[in-house]
């Protein structure tokens, strides 16, 4: 099992404390209302955010291809695969851009908006 390095586990702590302390403090009547404002929020961030990374993913993966287009055969062949790599990591952004709504949705059993 691959162990956490100390930035990524920051990060998901700070992600975590965030989530926690703004459901924490809501002042509604109705949790489960606040609930899917926080998480339409979140979506909201996520779904401005990630079409933005799956756009430089597939300018940074042509960039390397034709970069180690100039190089020997086998540094060709890593370019090769990171671009491969960024390509399908910018269409998996794109994917879940589009499945997040529905799959927070049915997770609190409202419509969940990630609109403006």
């Amino acid at each position: 099992m691959k162990k956490l390095d100390l930035k990524t586990f920051s990060s998901l702590l700070f992600l975590f404390l965030y989530l926690f302390v703004s459901l924490l403090f809501s002042q509604t009547s109705d949790p489960t209302q606040e609930l899917a404002n926080q998480l339409s929020q979140i979506c909201k961030k996520l779904h401005d955010l990630i079409p933005t990374l799956a756009i430089l993913l597939v300018i940074f993966g042509a960039f390397v291809y034709a970069a180690g287009q100039i190089f020997s055969a086998e540094t060709r062949a890593k370019a090769t695969a990171w671009a491969t790599s960024c390509i399908a990591g910018a269409i998996i952004g794109i994917l879940i851009a589009q499945i997040l709504p529905s799959f927070l949705g049915a997770i609190i059993g409202q419509d969940i908006s990630c609109g403006p």
